[in-house]
């Protein structure tokens, strides 16, 4: 993100150029919203290791929970999206010059549509649930 930092600083310094007409005081300015923009990357970047770290824990949890519904939902709904990219994307094109080239029908296509609706809800959702964790709204938090 810092490199924002100096993408961002050109215009700051011509704006505080024509608003701020003394040097030093400019120079300090300057250097306050340097200041300000680095302490902020710092805690976005600190945010977002203490939500990785977060989530690694739940991942963690899930995946050595004794009940199959809650440790093998992932990996069989990630394979199932897998194997069909792999087969929409690699295998039916090879596939499917193959079939022409020796005379026989197309194999048949996959919705990849609603393949690809449910790997971005599964990763989505994920996301979603994490955020709740963080907010304290998940549902065992949440009196009855």
């Amino acid at each position: 993100m810092l490199e924002i930092l100096g993408l961002v600083l050109p215009g700051i310094t011509k704006v505080l150029d024509k608003v701020i007409p003394d040097s030093n005081a400019r120079a300090a300015a300057q250097e306050q919203i340097t200041a300000a923009l680095i302490a902020q990357d710092a805690a976005v970047q600190a945010a977002i290791a203490e939500q990785a770290k977060a989530q690694t824990a739940i991942n963690l949890a899930e995946a050595q929970h004794s009940s199959m519904f809650v440790a093998g939902w992932r990996p069989f709904v990630g394979w199932v999206c897998g194997l069909g990219c792999a087969y929409a994307f690699l295998l039916k094109p090879l596939l499917g010059t193959a079939f022409v080239a020796a005379g026989w029908t197309m194999p048949p296509a996959i919705d990849t549509a609603e393949m690809i609706g449910l790997l971005t809800g599964m990763l989505g959702f994920g996301g979603l649930r994490t955020i709740e964790k963080f907010g304290g709204v998940e549902r065992s938090t949440v009196s009855k």
